[in-house]
């Protein structure tokens, strides 16, 4: 995939145009971490797991096989993972695509960006603070300038770049965290939503005060949010926002998650969930004939990146269905107004212009 930055738009846009119906999964290589976050259980294992490189290029050939060219690679602390580079070139070979990469950071160095720039790669997750003048309120113990050259380093490499922030009881001003983001370099900004269930497989969650909100406050942070799209460039979707007020209002939520269905989580010993939070697996990589598919309709949690992808999916599934009625000379009669349309393409070219698709 090296070539200009026209070369890759090019490619992107005929990569996404070309796929109907596509899966995604997140891929965690390892547990293991080198920072120490108070919101985090990954830094309180003590059982450091690493997926062989073996196992993930078997483990990658059985998700293409099943429909799967969206892989997210996450840990832990993916950077930590010594052959993370082959298995990013082993997706890439295979005509899929990593959407994006968390970290925290510390291990991003020129060389580094270099290599990850070979590949058919989305967009990097930078973990920040808000800006608090009390330090005793920070969640991370990363220096600033660790981040900031690590946003350089990556963006110098033609890589997008955003600010993760964990959304907690003391985000607000929303405001703070912008100022944050933007004093550190970022255009972008990807707000995470509080989970506190530690039966989750996924060790990125901690039942702690610090992420539990009142219904007063989720909608407060939700208006100051959408408010702040204004003016900077906030990778979350609206509606997916409202879903995330109305679990704490106690409201119906209006957009099921499609884990289990579309999206899937598989952690660094191959095992397969339907996301981040059901503590149940399918089974491991090696065992399962196939990716198991459920009805797509789960709200029983918040999980940001698997509800926003979720939304994103419907978007998607209605490009392609008017992309096919056009194919085929017939006028599309969809299950959503010509304004939904509009919204729906709007949304995909902001996603389109910040580097997530």
């Amino acid at each position: 995939m090296n070539g200009s930055v026209l070369q890759k738009t090019m490619n992107n846009l005929l990569f996404y145009y070309r796929e109907g119906n596509p899966k995604t999964v997140y891929f965690a290589i390892t547990n293991d971490c080198n920072s120490s976050c108070s919101t985090c259980r990954f830094p309180k294992e003590t059982e450091k797991r690493y997926v062989s490189l073996s196992d993930a290029i078997n483990a990658i050939d059985f998700l293409h096989e099943n429909g799967v060219r969206f892989v997210s690679i996450t840990g832990g602390e993916p950077f930590l993972h010594p052959d993370l580079m082959e298995i990013c070139r082993h997706i890439d070979r295979k005509g899929m695509k990593v959407t994006y990469i968390p970290t925290n950071g510390k291990l991003i160095t020129d060389a580094v960006a270099k290599e990850l720039a070979g590949f058919y790669t989305g967009i990097i997750g930078i973990s920040i603070d808000p800006d608090h003048d009390d330090r005793t309120l920070h969640t991370r113990s990363i220096a600033l300038d660790v981040i900031r050259n690590a946003r350089t380093a990556l963006e110098e490499r033609n890589l997008k770049t955003y600010a993760g922030v964990l959304l907690t009881a003391h985000s607000l001003p929303i405001s703070k965290c912008i100022g944050a983001a933007r004093s550190l370099g970022f255009k972008r900004i990807v707000f995470s939503f509080p989970q506190v269930s530690e039966s989750s497989p996924y060790f990125a969650s901690a039942d702690i005060d610090d992420l539990r909100l009142s219904a007063d406050f989720a909608r407060d942070m939700v208006a100051q949010i959408k408010d702040a799209k204004r003016n900077f460039s906030i990778y979350n979707f609206d509606d997916t926002l409202d879903d995330f007020e109305r679990s704490y209002t106690g409201d119906a939520q209006r957009h099921p998650c499609t884990g289990g269905s579309r999206m899937y989580y598989v952690d660094w010993d191959l095992k397969v969930y339907k996301c981040f939070s059901c503590p149940e697996s399918y089974g491991r990589i090696g065992k399962l004939q196939d990716l198991p598919v459920e009805n797509g309709t789960c709200t029983n949690c918040t999980q940001q990146a698997f509800r926003d992808m979720s939304y994103l999916f419907g978007i998607y599934d209605a490009f392609h269905a008017i992309k096919g009625s056009v194919l085929d000379g017939m006028k599309y009669k969809g299950p959503v107004s010509i304004r939904e349309h509009m919204k729906n393409c709007n949304v995909l070219l902001q996603l389109y212009r910040g580097g997530f698709i």
